[in-house]
């Protein structure tokens, strides 16, 4: 079985999921940032500043930790 939370276009229930997220090591970290900032600017309409989401808004977090290498 589900839940309700929408009946006839109205939400009758707030129900917050995992979000998942992505924690990157890396030997590099400032490097790597400014390529993802270099992305946001040649790919989308949204600033890069405006993105992050702080961790107190997140009911209930779920972070996939990688290494990565550059």
């Amino acid at each position: 079985g589900g839940e309700v939370v929408v009946k006839d276009g109205e939400i009758v229930k707030q129900v917050f999921g995992k979000t998942y997220w992505v924690d990157v090591k890396t030997k590099m970290p400032h490097t790597v940032n400014d390529d993802i900032k270099r992305k946001f600017k040649d790919y989308w309409t949204i600033e890069y500043e405006n993105y992050p989401l702080r961790e107190g808004f997140l009911h209930s977090p779920a972070p996939v930790a990688i290494t990565a290498e550059v």
